[in-house]
C-alpha cells in the first residue's frame, strides 16, 4: 500500500493561515461569476407553456391535498413566531415593490373583483357570516387580538386615517356612494341605529371621561385654530338665511328687533292663539313659563301678527332646522285659522295696522 499524500492545508483554517484565506476569497469570486441564470427568469404563464403546465399541476395537487396548504401555513406561523424579523422584512419588500410598481396592486384588485363576480359563493359562504362577538368564540378572539394589535401599534391607525383622508380627497365620489349605501342600509335596518344609540349612551355612562376628553380636545383645537369655529358659525348662519356661503355678509341672530317687538304685542299674539302652542297644542297652564312668540319667516324686522305665532319652548327649538318647511306650515295654519293671505314666495299680502292688534 502506497502512503497517502497529506494535503497541504490539513488542519489549517482561514483564521490561522493566510494562504487558506486568500484561496477562499478567490473561490467565492469565481462562484459569483459562474452564477447560473434561472431558466424561468422573465417568463410568465402567458408567455411560456412549461410555466403554465407547472402552475396547473401545483393547483391540481393543492386541490387534491388541501392538508399541504394547512401544513405550510402552520410552518410559516412557526417561523414568524421564532423569527419575527423575517415577516417585517417581507412586509417592507412588499411595500417597496407596490410603491415602485402601483400597477401590481391595481391588477390584484381587479382580479379579486372578477373572482368575486364569477364565484358569488365565496362571499355567501364566508365562515364568519352572521356571527358576532356575542355568539361566537372565534370572532371574539379575533376582535381581542385586533384590539391588542392596534394598542401596541397606534401609528398604524394614524397612517390608515391619513390614507383614508387622502383617498377621499382624491375621490369624493367614494364618500358620496358610501353615504348613500349607509342611508339605504339604515332604512332597511332601523333597529341597528337604535342599538348603536343605546351602546353609545351606555359607553358614555360607563366612561364619562370620554366626553370630557373629547370636549377638551375640541376646545383646544378651537383655541389653536379659531378660524374653524368662525367658519362653522358662518356656514350655520348661511344655511339659516337660506343663502350660499359666498353671499354671506353678517350674523342675523345678533341683529336687534324692530320697534313693534314689545310686551304688549307678544301678549296680543298669545291671546289671539288662546294661550296654546300652535304646533303641538299644549296649553300655557301645563307649562312653567310663558309661550314663545316666533317670527314665521325668521325676519326680526317684520313684527306683524301675520308673521308671528305662539309656540312652546320645545317646538320653538325645532323651528331652527328645516326653515322652509316650518314657514310654509305655519303660514298655511294661520291662513286657515285667521284668513291671512300669503303669496307663493311666502310674503304677506295684507294691509293692516299694528294698533288693531293691540286693542
Amino acid at each position: 500500500m502506497k502512503n497517502k499524500r497529506i494535503p497541504w492545508n490539513k488542519g489549517l483554517t482561514k483564521e490561522t493561515d493566510e494562504r487558506v484565506r486568500k484561496s477562499s476569497i478567490n473561490a467565492n469570486k469565481t462562484k459569483k461569476k459562474k452564477k447560473q441564470i434561472p431558466w424561468n427568469k422573465g417568463l410568465t404563464k402567458k408567455t411560456n407553456i412549461r410555466l403554465r403546465k407547472a402552475s396547473e399541476k401545483i393547483k391540481q395537487t393543492l386541490k387534491d391535498n388541501p392538508e399541504i396548504i394547512r401544513q405550510v401555513q402552520i410552518k410559516r406561523k412557526q417561523t414568524y413566531k421564532d423569527n419575527p424579523k423575517i415577516q417585517i422584512m417581507q412586509i417592507k419588500k412588499l411595500k417597496q415593490t407596490l410603491k415602485n410598481h402601483p400597477e401590481i396592486k391595481i391588477k390584484q384588485t381587479k382580479k379579486m373583483m372578477q373572482t368575486l363576480k364569477n364565484n358569488s359563493y365565496i362571499r355567501i359562504n364566508a365562515w364568519n357570516k352572521g356571527l358576532t362577538k356575542e355568539n361566537d368564540e372565534r370572532v371574539r378572539k379575533r376582535a381581542r387580538k385586533l384590539k391588542q394589535f392596534y394598542k401596541d401599534r397606534p401609528e398604524i391607525l394614524r397612517q390608515q386615517a391619513k390614507l383614508r383622508k387622502q383617498t377621499l380627497k382624491n375621490n369624493p365620489k367614494i364618500m358620496i356612494n358610501t353615504m348613500k349605501k349607509r342611508k339605504q342600509f339604515y332604512k332597511e335596518h332601523p333597529e341597528i341605529l337604535k342599538q348603536q344609540a343605546i351602546r353609545r349612551k351606555q359607553t358614555i355612562k360607563d366612561y364619562p371621561e370620554i366626553m370630557k376628553d373629547s370636549a377638551k380636545k375640541r376646545l383646544q383645537t378651537y383655541k389653536n385654530n379659531p378660524n374653524i369655529q368662525i367658519n362653522r358659525n358662518k356656514k350655520h348662519s348661511a344655511t339659516i338665511q337660506r343663502i350660499e356661503l359666498k353671499d354671506w355678509k353678517k350674523f342675523v341672530s345678533k341683529e336687534p328687533y324692530d320697534q313693534n317687538w314689545t310686551l304688549a304685542f307678544k301678549r296680543a299674539i298669545r291671546k289671539r292663539d288662546n294661550q296654546v302652542c300652535m304646533a303641538c297644542g299644549v296649553h300655557r297652564e301645563k307649562l312653567n313659563r310663558a309661550l314663545d312668540v316666533h317670527h314665521i319667516n325668521y325676519d326680526k324686522k317684520l313684527t306683524i301678527p301675520q308673521n308671528c305665532i305662539s309656540l312652546c319652548r320645545n317646538c320653538h327649538a325645532k323651528t331652527n332646522t328645516n326653515r322652509k318647511y316650518w314657514t310654509i306650515f305655519f303660514q298655511s295654519l294661520l291662513s286657515e285659522k285667521y284668513d291671512y293671505q300669503y303669496n307663493e314666495n311666502q310674503e304677506v299680502i295684507l294691509n293692516f295696522k299694528i294698533e288693531d292688534v293691540k286693542h
